[in-house]
């Protein structure tokens, strides 16, 4: 994944990963990982896992990245998506959406409210 950037959570179980030059570390739901997609990665699990990824090109601004658990009020300038970890309620300006778990929402706009109560994974990309 040279050239890329790399955001890994843990969605199901939990894994060992180790980049090169680094200590093995041990990743657990929803624990973030940020690193460099040209980095050698090796990981091994001891138990089935369901990971989710995020790539982008190093050259490209950064996402907002974030984990939500509970409640979180945020703005949306340009595209947004909210990965459901579990049944969430997802308020876009007025308008309620209850999400099921393992579902996905996108939403487009410029500058309007989202509030968010439930547990997932957002992620931001500026217009």
């Amino acid at each position: 994944f040279s050239g890329y950037k790399r955001f890994l959570t843990i969605l199901q179980g939990g894994m060992f990963i180790k980049h090169a030059h680094s200590k093995e570390q041990y990743l657990t739901r929803l624990q973030p990982l940020f690193f460099d997609g040209a980095t050698p990665t090796y990981s091994r699990a001891e138990q089935d896992v369901v990971d989710f990824n995020i790539i982008w090109k190093a050259e490209h601004s950064a996402p907002h990245i974030a984990i939500v658990q509970g409640q979180q009020q945020l703005v949306v300038d340009g595209t947004a998506l909210f990965y459901s970890c579990t049944e969430s309620l997802v308020v876009v300006q007025d308008q309620e959406y209850v999400l099921p778990q393992g579902k996905i929402i996108k939403i487009t706009a410029n500058n309007i409210s989202l509030k968010i109560l439930g547990q997932g994974i957002y992620c931001a990309l500026k217009a």
